[in-house]
């Protein structure tokens, strides 16, 4: 009824804020998690990425970048897929502007999936600039691969009509990106040579962290 409303004290606060309320348990899933970021935004966090990932093609020969490129390519497609599944969680039906909303919303989880490439990077980064020898721990990767499987078969079962099948979808671009990656950081590691002692075990974080988004999915939807 406007401000003059508020100003006779004929304002309805309680109906307005049971409005609200209403609002946002429809929008908001019922957990929250824990997640945290560094960036304000995402354009911020691109900004980063861009250049941890032009600062890593410098200490790269040909191949390996060239290996670097696909990898980034394959992770732009997850990415974008990763977004979409995210705008869903949030979208409401029959809400104006409700694309705005689910943006919103959705950002800091947004800006996190940015997050974990340029920590991705920063480690090809480190372990590159490292004297030695790099060897692939196998055996963990293994078991990161078996974990990730298990926690997205549960998610899986969880998530239903557009959501379910934008996870899939994101899934697939994903499993796409970490077999382009892997081929990459394959390429930074060599058999040690006769006589040469300085050596150390890489792990392959992509398959970690994305056991832990999987789980940030499952804790604020359910």
């Amino acid at each position: 009824g406007g401000l003059n409303d508020v100003y006779n004290d004929s304002f309805n606060y309680g109906a307005a804020l049971k409005g609200m309320n209403n609002f946002y348990l429809k929008v908001v899933p019922k957990k929250t998690s824990s997640i945290s970021v560094k960036f304000e935004t995402k354009e911020k966090a691109d900004e980063e990425l861009n250049k941890v990932y032009q600062q890593l093609t410098g200490v790269l020969n040909d191949d390996q970048k060239s290996k670097l490129t696909a990898s980034q390519k394959s992770w732009l497609d997850y990415r974008d897929s990763e977004f979409k599944f995210l705008n869903s969680i949030f979208f409401i039906k029959d809400i104006p502007n409700s694309t705005e909303i689910s943006d919103r919303f959705s950002e800091k989880y947004k800006i996190k999936v940015i997050e974990n490439r340029i920590n991705e990077l920063n480690s090809y980064k480190e372990q590159k600039e490292k004297k030695g020898t790099v060897k692939l721990d196998e055996t963990e990767i293994n078991k990161q691969k078996e974990n990730l499987k298990q926690r997205y078969a549960t998610l899986l079962t969880h998530l239903s009509g557009d959501s379910l099948q934008l996870m899939k979808d994101s899934e697939t671009k994903w499993s796409a990106f970490a077999d382009s990656d892997l081929t990459f950081v394959q390429s930074l590691s060599a058999i040690l040579v006769e006589g040469e002692t300085s050596q150390f075990s890489m792990g392959f974080e992509p398959y970690s962290i994305r056991l832990k988004m999987l789980q940030v999915y499952d804790d604020i939807l359910f």
